[in-house]
């Protein structure tokens, strides 16, 4: 990789490393990365805002491609000592081992991405500058299978994001007549619905929805303490963090 992916180049440069330490991986099994990023204080949004704009679409291409079948990114629930701390944490899987360890040129897709070089150019410069020097990245590849479904669609990056929307689509589809966009966050449940049980499916079903995407499944006592959480005067404010700490 070249420097248009620079902050993915410093964990991959790791990945091969710890190949060698595992049983060799099948050859049609993906292969997951988790890469770790430190952002300087104060400016853990906008380096999310310049992954998104950056970085993510070169992904997105990579996943039309085939090369890749899944890409998100999480943010830590807790804070830690500083230096423990990561701002985010980017998990990619390949097609399978071989892939996330080739010599992949993407100044292709850069070029046809961002036509304005210059000004690519000097935004990854400025991403650059967000990060802490020292410690810019920390990368733990694994080998494993994993069920993901192969997508190019334009899909919300974090998970906290991705669970949101899909709450609110099945809000929208339930009771299009009671949505209200402005308001549709910290409207209780019961303004929607005086069903108790057809309110807690639908908040199970949201969350099932974004688990089956990054190939986790939910163990049935997980679901059933998150739809025991769930009532009408629960909001979906409320909901997401629960919907969050399900996944995992």
């Amino acid at each position: 990789m070249k420097s248009m992916l620079l902050l993915l180049v410093i964990g991959l440069a790791s990945a091969p490393g710890m190949l060698a330490q595992n049983t060799a991986p099948a050859a049609d099994k993906p292969f997951v990365a988790e890469y770790y990023y430190k952002a300087k204080w104060g400016y853990a949004d906008e380096f999310l805002q310049l992954f998104k704009k950056n970085h993510y679409p070169v992904l997105k291409k990579e996943i039309e491609m085939g090369r890749l079948l899944k890409v998100w990114v999480d943010q830590p629930r807790y804070h830690t000592t500083e230096d423990g701390r990561w701002d985010y944490r980017v998990t990619i899987v390949f097609k399978n081992a071989q892939i996330a360890n080739d010599d992949f040129d993407s100044s292709a897709i850069i070029k046809q991405l961002y036509p304005e070089q210059e000004s690519y150019k000097k935004e990854e410069q400025k991403q650059e500058a967000k990060q802490q020097a020292a410690v810019a990245a920390t990368a733990v590849a694994r080998a494993q299978s994993f069920t993901a479904m192969a997508t190019a669609d334009d899909e919300p990056v974090t998970v906290e994001e991705a669970l949101e929307t899909s709450l609110q689509e099945r809000i929208v589809t339930l009771w299009p007549n009671k949505f209200i966009a402005s308001k549709w966050k910290t409207t209780p449940f019961g303004d929607y619905d005086n069903h108790k049980d057809k309110i807690k499916e639908m908040v199970l079903d949201a969350t099932v929805n974004v688990a089956d995407r990054l190939g986790i499944s939910l163990p049935k006592d997980v679901e059933v303490n998150l739809q025991q959480q769930i009532d009408f005067g629960t909001t979906p404010d409320d909901a997401l963090p629960l919907m969050r700490d399900a996944i995992g």
